[in-house]
């Protein structure tokens, strides 16, 4: 733990802590032990709530889950200062019961977005599938031909539209591109964008895309688009 984290613990009496989770296990650990407050609050990634109960072992005692809403942050600190705090249980999902398809598709996100891609990526292991991340489209680029070039090609691609240094209309031209060279046939790309105009779908079409999820994403309507790449007797995709 840092000097300055551990000279704000005797500033004053504190009724709570609230921690990133991305601070690391030793600070997080010291500032748990060295906290003299009851509620000891860590903030985690959806990806990161397996480690929940190693938290709570440290001497953590409840979490929240990026992104933080309001109302959580409220219900979880109104309570009276002296109270004991309750430890929050891990969330359960129906879709964490569901077993994993047989064919999972190894599935490249492309979302600078860091909370956006996270969900994603919760979202699509709930499914059963492979996600890999790319933080923008010059990276999606190079991951979808290395991945082609080793022989394990992604077998669909989720591309955020708005993304710095190359934008998700000009990736997936440029994928588009690298399978016509190769003489390849097209994996499907879905447009992810919070935009729902008649001209921004077009301009995903007129790129190489074959479907548009509109962001926040929608757990049901993500399985549906991915469910009709795994079946070929479906329609085309659109969503």
């Amino acid at each position: 733990m840092s000097a300055s984290r551990a000279a704000l613990l005797p500033e004053r009496p504190w009724d709570a802590i609230v921690v990133d989770h991305a601070l690391g296990t030793p600070a997080l650990e010291a500032l748990a032990h060295n906290a003299t407050v009851r509620e000891r609050i860590v903030v985690l990634t959806p990806a990161d709530r397996g480690d929940w109960p190693a938290l709570q072992a440290a001497g953590f005692t409840g979490y929240l889950v990026k992104p933080v809403r309001a109302a959580s942050l409220a219900a979880r600190l109104s309570g009276e200062p002296q109270r004991e705090a309750v430890a929050a249980p891990p969330l359960a999902d129906a879709a964490d019961n569901e077993p994993a398809p047989p064919d999972g598709l190894a599935v490249l996100v492309a979302e600078d977005n860091e909370i956006n891609a996270l969900l994603t990526r919760a979202l699509l292991v709930r499914l059963g599938h492979r996600p890999t991340l790319a933080a923008n489209g010059a990276i999606a680029v190079e991951s979808f031909v290395a991945a082609r070039a080793a022989g394990v090609p992604y077998d669909l691609v989720l591309m955020d539209i708005n993304m710095p240094e190359l934008d998700g209309l000009e990736a997936a031209r440029r994928i588009r591109a690298t399978e016509i060279a190769a003489g390849a046939l097209q994996t499907p790309i879905i447009a992810l964008t919070a935009n729902v105009f008649a001209e921004d779908r077009e301009a995903c079409f007129t790129a190489g895309m074959n479907a548009v999820l509109v962001k926040p994403l929608d757990r049901e309507r993500l399985a549906d688009a991915l469910a009709r790449r795994n079946n070929p007797q479906t329609n085309p995709l659109a969503a």
